[in-house]
Order: structure tokens, then sequence, then C-alpha cells
């Protein structure tokens, strides 16, 4: 049975990063939001599950676990990591959830960033799409999607952009394929002393 991993995110004033890959093309790299410390932690532990099941350096680790009947596994082992991380350190400072159904509002100001990242690695579904709306606000903003491997680099992502004269209810839409077993994150980044408000929706589909 395939899964999606509802996800929740700490800020990324909070976290530390990991660097974008280099098998990536060169436009991919530039849309890349950086690693992060969540990523990294949560990473490793997948690789780890991925070396147990006999899946570490396939080609496709996704379709490995699925052929090993061993997906459910690790959904479990990578929740409970989140859920050990989570009571020692980083994720108790502003955590967020991405889900993937209904809508997520948040606000960013003075320059900040919010972060929402996979908990464990996305099964249900090999495409997202994530809708932003802008809801008000009058700062420039940048939004990435990207998504990351078991070593936690960043093997691709997308970006869109909102001017601080951009109107209320001004859309954009993020795009990625390819995503089975990867972690995905989203970045919202606004610039100056002004705010940004927004409406999230991300939806999964293939697979």
């Amino acid at each position: 049975m395939k899964h999606s991993i509802l996800l929740k995110v700490i800020p990324a004033a909070a976290l530390v990063g990991a660097v974008a890959s280099h098998s990536a093309p060169a436009e991919a790299q530039s849309r890349c939001t950086s690693g992060t410390r969540v990523v990294s932690d949560l990473a490793a532990n997948y690789s780890e599950q991925l070396a147990k099941w006999g899946c570490k350096g396939a080609k496709d680790p996704a379709a490995c676990l699925e052929k090993a009947k061993k997906v459910e596994e690790v959904i479990r082992a990578s929740i409970k990591k989140w859920n050990e991380l989570a009571g020692n350190s980083w994720a108790t400072i502003g955590p967020r959830e991405l889900v993937f159904q209904g809508k997520m509002d948040g606000k960013v100001v003075l320059g900040s960033e919010r972060l929402f990242v996979t908990k464990a690695p996305v099964f249900e579904g090999d495409s997202v799409r994530v809708e932003v709306l802008k809801e008000g606000g009058k700062a420039d903003t940048r939004v990435t999607l990207a998504m990351f491997d078991e070593s936690g680099k960043c093997l691709e992502g997308d970006e869109v952009v909102f001017g601080g004269k951009d109107k209320k209810g001004t859309k954009r839409n993020l795009k990625l394929s390819g995503i089975s077993g990867k972690y995905l994150a989203v970045k919202v980044n606004a610039k100056g002393g002004k705010a940004f408000d927004y409406e999230l929706r991300a939806t999964l589909s293939g697979n």
C-alpha cells in the first residue's frame, strides 16, 4: 500500500543546512532551497532504513521498498525518529504541518522565513503541486519547493516570486515530479521589513 506522509515544520531560522547536489542540472540547483538540519537528521535515518532493507544504492529506492514490502516499516521508523527529535530540540520551536488536503494559512514578517518539510519520504504520488495564494502584505517574497534524497541533498527545485505590488488574490504554482521516496520542503522568504500573508495548498498526483 502506498502512502503520503503528512509533515510538520520548523522556522528556517532554527535550522542549519546541507548542500545542493552536484548531479542536479544548473537550473535546478539555482532553484533548490538550502538544506536544513531537519532534512539532514531525517535523511540520515532514512538512509539507515534503506541499508537495513537492502535498498541503499538502489536506482529507485522507493520502488525497492515497495517490492520488499517495507514501506510501512520505513514510515513507522521515520515517524519515530521525528518524534524523538521533536521532543528534544529543533522541532519544539514553531512546528508547522504541510497537509495534502485542505489549506494552510501563514504570515512572514520583517524579512523572515517559514519552512515546511516532510517528516518522512513521500510514497503516495510521484508529482506534487503547491498553490500559493497571496492574502496580503507588501513584501517582495520568494517561495521555493524542493525535493531531497536520503543523503539530504537537494535534487531539484522550483520557485515563484511575488512582488510587493502584486494584488491580494494573486496565485502562483510550484510543481515537481519524480518525488516518490523523497522528502519535500517549501520555504516562504519575505524580504525587507514588510509582511507577506499567504495560503498554501499542496496536492499529490501520479503513482
